[in-house]
């Protein structure tokens, strides 16, 4: 097996901690923008009332959608930090 200090293709510790950041912060971007889009939709509902049972079955799936895609992204996230060195298991709060 090679040392990967000796593989000019392989990525240095920074090059590596770089590439993590970037992409959780274009996965919280992306997370958020979603969760904010949606909350929109949601307060947008409640201001115009609610008439009829389909529309509060409406809010409580896009609050479902809110919750699983928050817990998607916050997933994503802690996997890149862990693959990254940054934490253990052990460190991860519910």
């Amino acid at each position: 097996m090679e040392n990967p200090t000796q593989d000019p293709t392989a990525l240095t510790d920074t090059e590596a901690l770089y590439e993590a950041i970037r992409d959780v912060n274009s996965l919280a971007q992306e997370g958020f923008l979603q969760v904010a889009a949606l909350a929109g939709l949601v307060a947008l509902r409640l201001e115009s009332g609610i008439q009829y049972a389909w529309q509060l079955e409406e809010l409580r799936y896009a609050l479902q959608v809110i919750r699983s895609r928050s817990l998607d992204a916050r997933s994503c996230i802690l996997c890149i930090a862990q693959d990254s060195g940054c934490f253990d298991d052990a460190e991860v709060r519910a």
